[in-house]
């Protein structure tokens, strides 16, 4: 089932051929979700996706994992991976 989020544009311009309000599809932890494009913080991606506080939630870029700053924003564009996991352990 796919879910949609609605947000307000916060001075978010789109680029000359972008259709405003498009819908794009990205994934959190294996599930999709239809998003319009534009600059989500990690935590509405983490509302959305249901990711429990204690987890850290990564994104797929090149290949590569990369954690996301809770206090980040991400620019939706279509097609972004999300998954979360509990933060490994530093200390043997």
């Amino acid at each position: 089932m796919n879910t949609a989020v609605q947000t307000q544009s916060q001075g978010s311009s789109t680029s000359s051929g972008a259709k405003k309000n498009e819908k794009v599809e990205i994934s959190i932890n294996s599930r999709k979700y239809d998003l319009e494009r534009g600059n989500y913080s990690v935590q509405q991606l983490r509302i959305l996706g249901n990711v429990p506080a204690n987890e850290i939630l990564s994104e797929l870029k090149g290949g590569k994992f990369h954690d996301l700053n809770d206090n980040a924003h991400v620019e939706i564009k279509g097609g972004e991976v999300f998954v979360s996991h509990l933060p490994s352990g530093g200390s043997s």
